[in-house]
């Protein structure tokens, strides 16, 4: 009696753990492909909101929030994450692997998609004084390494009015989005006169010198900001601000009264904001995600990355054809360990 009845308690215990084990894979092979009792939990970079919106809904529920909260939550976490997909721009899904692989975390991005879609990044300048300030840079543009040289001074003394007050450029904060991070990126190799940035160049005193005049005569953007463009027209403490085509564009189709008001450069060296999609904590996401997010991209003023890039509605002209009718094969970035030894240069700047 003794040894059947052994037996019957041994093989309840096998098939208790054998469910336990099943449950945890279970629970493991959710954690990347949506919520079984829910949607798919989508974060969305903020400058992405626009295109975001149109995912919301169905299978599919949207958060968005800083690049930079996003990523600091999946470099620094070590239990599931809260999130099932990522979109944002790249390279910042490789500055949080990094940042995990310095931690001796393991990896926690289970696979990044090919780049969904793409705009360049652009110098939006008050018409009047963009055209003072490509006189004091000795070109017919407007380029970040001249703006980093006056930024602060007077327009006066650049032969503009001086109830302009002193020159003030403006972007979205380096240490907390994906765009503002990427258009410092473009200012620094502006100055450097190349696009190869290394972490060593940022040491160079010269550079530093220069980026404190230039980031410390940036005002401060309010935390929901994730238009440049719009802060230059509702505020009158913005002359000149970087950010992407996309917005520029799509900013000012909504106040199609104000166009000439400013002018558009394209700023060398090209620069790209390039989107990408994630997928965190092990599962695959569904292919149409990936499809839906470059459509609504593209309907707030993305190019597409497949084509060649054709410019949105209301890119500038020149002679009736599009200033940049194409984009070139990378984004020109820096590597992710160089944006985020750039990411705390500019933390140690603006103290």
């Amino acid at each position: 009696m003794l040894p059947r009845l052994i037996a019957v308690v041994t093989a309840v215990a096998l098939v208790l753990g054998a469910l336990a084990v099943r449950n945890n894979l279970d629970d493991e092979g959710d954690a990347g492909a949506g919520n079984a009792d829910g949607p798919i939990r989508l974060v969305c970079a903020r400058e992405l909101a626009d295109a975001c919106g149109d995912l919301e809904g169905g299978d599919v529920s949207v958060v968005v929030e800083d690049a930079s909260t996003t990523a600091d939550r999946l470099a620094g976490g070590n239990g599931r994450p809260d999130l099932d997909a990522w979109l944002t721009i790249d390279p910042w899904p490789a500055m949080v692997e990094d940042a995990r692989a310095r931690a001796g975390a393991e990896p926690v991005l289970a696979s990044t998609s090919d780049v969904l879609a793409r705009s360049p990044l652009v110098i939006v300048a008050k018409a009047d004084r963009a055209d003072v300030l490509a006189r004091a840079c000795a070109t017919t543009s407007v380029e970040w390494s001249c703006v980093g040289q006056h930024a602060g001074a007077s327009w006066a003394s650049l032969g503009g009015d001086e109830t302009w007050g002193s020159v003030r450029p403006g972007h979205l904060s380096p240490d907390t989005s994906a765009s503002g991070l990427a258009v410092l990126a473009q200012a620094s190799a502006s100055y450097a006169g190349r696009a190869d940035l290394s972490a060593n160049d940022l040491d160079d005193p010269a550079y530093r010198r220069w980026l404190t005049t230039l980031e410390r005569s940036v005002p401060t953007f309010t935390p929901s900001a994730s238009s440049p463009v719009e802060e230059v027209l509702q505020r009158p403490t913005y002359d000149v601000v970087g950010t992407t085509e996309a917005d520029a564009t799509t900013t000012l189709e909504r106040s199609p009264g104000r166009r000439g008001s400013l002018t558009i450069f394209y700023p060398q060296p090209m620069v790209t904001a390039d989107v990408v999609l994630v997928s965190v904590g092990g599962g695959a996401l569904p292919d149409s995600l990936g499809s839906d997010a470059s459509r609504a991209l593209a309907g707030a003023g993305w190019r597409d990355a497949g084509t060649g890039g054709s410019p949105p509605a209301g890119a500038p002209l020149s002679n009736g054809e599009p200033v940049l009718a194409s984009l070139p094969a990378s984004s020109g970035l820096p590597s992710a360990g160089t944006l985020a030894a750039l990411r705390r240069v500019w933390q140690e700047v603006v103290r």
